[in-house]
């Protein structure tokens, strides 16, 4: 297995991003509050309210470039 990849998530809150977890298990969760991962992950109770998430959110940070949508760049 390849390492590396654990400072993704504070480039991605550099840019005024962040990375959103779904379903994530009750003892995962406790994982995350005991290493401080709780921190840099969002935990959401499922899909749905992930993805809801992220359509208000990250990418409407100041300096966060504009999303194109499917249309426009075809």
């Amino acid at each position: 297995m390849r390492g590396g990849g654990a400072g993704e998530p504070t480039a991605l809150s550099a840019q005024g991003r962040s990375l959103g977890l779904a379903a994530v298990p009750r003892t995962v969760q406790r994982l995350f509050a005991l290493t401080g991962l709780d921190r840099i992950f969002t935990v959401h109770a499922d899909v749905h309210e992930a993805l809801a998430a992220g359509a208000a959110g990250p990418d409407t940070a100041p300096g966060a470039p504009a999303r194109q949508n499917r249309k426009e760049s075809a």
